[in-house]
């Protein structure tokens, strides 16, 4: 990462309380020319109405790789925001 980067860490899906797709964030972010996104779900909290469970983990982390394969000139991260 560099001087030119552009980058936006903390990003909610409809796994949590966003409102898109793994993919469609990643796009937008693309489209915007973004360096660098992650993906950060909420992780198993009652924070909010919806959040990533365990047993949802693989298939959550399984839509961000599609849409970094999808989109090379992003480099997508993939994570989980705790509380």
């Amino acid at each position: 990462m560099g001087t030119d980067s552009l980058i936006n860490l903390h990003t909610h899906t409809w796994f949590s309380d966003g409102d898109y797709t793994p993919e469609q964030i990643v796009a937008v972010a693309e489209r915007n020319q973004l360096t660098h996104v992650a993906i950060t779900d909420h992780f198993a909290t009652s924070k909010v109405r919806r959040s990533v469970l365990a047993s949802d983990l693989e298939g959550y982390i399984g839509q961000i790789r599609e849409a970094a394969r999808n989109h090379r000139r992003v480099k997508v991260l993939a994570g989980v925001e705790i509380d």
